[in-house]
C-alpha cells in the first residue's frame, strides 16, 4: 500500500513547490509594480490632476447643454407621460457629472498622496543619518 501511495505523494509535493515559487513571483511582482507606482507619485498625482479637469469641463459642458435641450411645457408633459423620449443630453449629462466626481476623488487623492510622499522625503533629508554627526551630552 505504501508503495501505490508515493507516486501520488510526490506529485503533491511538487506541485506544492510549484505554487508556492509562484506566490512568491507574483508578490515580487505585486511590490515592484508598487514601486514604480511610488517613484512616479507626482506624475500620477499631475495626470490624475489633467483628467479630472478634462472631465468638469465635459460635464459643465454637458449640464448647460442639458439645460438647454431640457424639454420644457408640452414636451415635458409627453416625457412624463412617456409619449415623448427625453433628449439624449438630459439623460447623459447626470452620468457625466458622477464620472467628473469620481476623477476629481481620484485626483485629489492622488494630490494628497504626492504631498505626503514629497514632506516624508524632505524631512528625510534634514534629519542627520550619520551617528557621528549627533552631539551626545554626557554631563547629565
Amino acid at each position: 500500500m505504501k508503495d501505490l501511495l508515493s507516486p501520488f505523494k510526490r506529485a503533491k509535493a511538487a506541485a506544492s513547490q510549484a505554487a508556492g515559487r509562484h506566490a512568491i513571483h507574483l508578490a515580487d511582482r505585486a511590490a515592484q509594480t508598487i514601486r514604480q507606482l511610488d517613484e512616479s507619485h507626482e506624475e500620477i498625482a499631475d495626470h490624475a490632476d489633467t483628467v479630472a479637469k478634462a472631465t468638469r469641463v465635459a460635464a459643465a459642458v454637458a449640464v448647460t447643454g442639458a439645460a438647454v435641450a431640457a424639454p420644457t411645457g408640452l414636451t415635458a408633459v409627453g416625457v412624463a407621460l412617456g409619449v415623448v423620449s427625453a433628449p439624449i443630453l438630459t439623460t447623459v449629462a447626470p452620468v457625466l457629472l458622477v464620472i467628473a466626481g469620481g476623477a476629481l476623488t481620484i485626483s485629489a487623492a492622488a494630490s494628497l498622496y504626492s504631498k505626503s510622499r514629497k514632506r516624508k522625503s524632505l524631512k528625510a533629508a534634514q534629519t542627520p543619518m550619520n551617528p557621528s554627526n549627533v552631539e551626545v551630552n554626557h554631563d547629565s
